[in-house]
């Protein structure tokens, strides 16, 4: 099948948005807890290299944790109706390549706000919580588009082993 010229140059239009969004974005995640902090970053391409293992903090039931997050707009063109995500969410396994599903009796924090980012515009926010049970967790920040799909420059992530 062979598609109409104005719906293919739609399609390079929204292929080309979409690459200008993900070249706009950087995320900072840091996790403190009593006796141990971490920051990681986004990667370059948005992708763990296979192999990679996230960084782990390890942490007690109830301990007083907080976690930094922090989302620049990078140089280039704007990127609008940014939606900005963290949360701390069960995992199975330490370093999970999937990102379980955010179900209610799973999910310790969440948080979300949407924005537009100019250059250099920053957002950050600072969140204190607690985990109840012992097991693994992935702490995550992450940018969406306008049309909820992932960027690729976006998310910075680590893991939260409760003891």
């Amino acid at each position: 099948m062979r598609l109409p010229p104005g719906l293919c140059l739609v399609g390079v239009w929204l292929a080309l948005t979409s690459l200008l969004h993900a070249a706009s974005i950087e995320a900072t995640l840091r996790l403190e807890g009593a006796a141990e902090k971490l920051t990681v970053q986004s990667a370059p391409t948005g992708r763990r290299p296979n192999g990679h293992r996230r960084a782990v903090l390890h942490a007690t039931v109830d301990e007083p944790l907080t976690g930094h997050w922090t989302c620049r707009g990078k140089d280039g063109g704007p990127a609008t109706d940014v939606l900005v995500h963290f949360f701390v969410v069960r995992e199975d396994q330490l370093n999970q390549s999937r990102v379980p599903r955010l179900l209610p009796d799973r999910v310790v924090i969440e948080s979300a706000l949407t924005m537009d980012f100019q250059a250099h515009n920053t957002a950050k926010a600072n969140l204190s919580f607690k985990v109840h049970q012992p097991g693994y967790y992935l702490v995550r920040v992450e940018a969406q588009g306008p049309d909820a799909s992932e960027l690729t420059e976006d998310a910075a992530a680590l893991d939260l082993e409760v003891k």
